[in-house]
């Protein structure tokens, strides 16, 4: 007889069990050496990272973290204090889209979809 509700909570335990979605990334734009948080508009309305203040700065990237699955974690810079930093560069301004270039990937970042990656071809 079919289940389809136990197969897929079966599927949806395996991939907690898995830790599917444990690398925890921090989607930044690079402007001039200095790291920004992604912007929704055109205006660059953001301090760079190193001057927000310790005390605000933890709660400003738990906030700003995007969880992607741990597979990714080989195309990407290495992880730093449990975070991955991308740097990304302002790609399209007609809706706004950033992008990063990994060895084998290319990462894209809006606020509609949220981070995604492709192969490179």
């Amino acid at each position: 007889s079919m289940k389809p509700l136990d197969d897929t909570d079966e599927i949806a335990m395996a991939l907690t069990r898995d830790g599917e979605m444990n690398l925890n990334v921090l989607p930044v734009e690079e402007q001039e050496g200095q790291k920004y948080l992604l912007r929704d508009s055109l205006e660059l309305n953001t301090e760079p990272l190193k001057n927000i203040n310790e005390w605000e700065k933890d709660e400003v990237i738990n906030l700003n973290i995007v969880p992607v699955p741990d597979k990714w974690r080989y195309d990407l810079p290495p992880v730093k204090s449990g975070i991955v930093v991308i740097p990304m560069a302002l790609l399209n301004k007609e809706p706004i889209v950033f992008r990063y270039l990994g060895k084998k990937y290319q990462y894209t970042y809006s606020s509609r979809t949220g981070l995604s990656r492709e192969k490179i071809a």
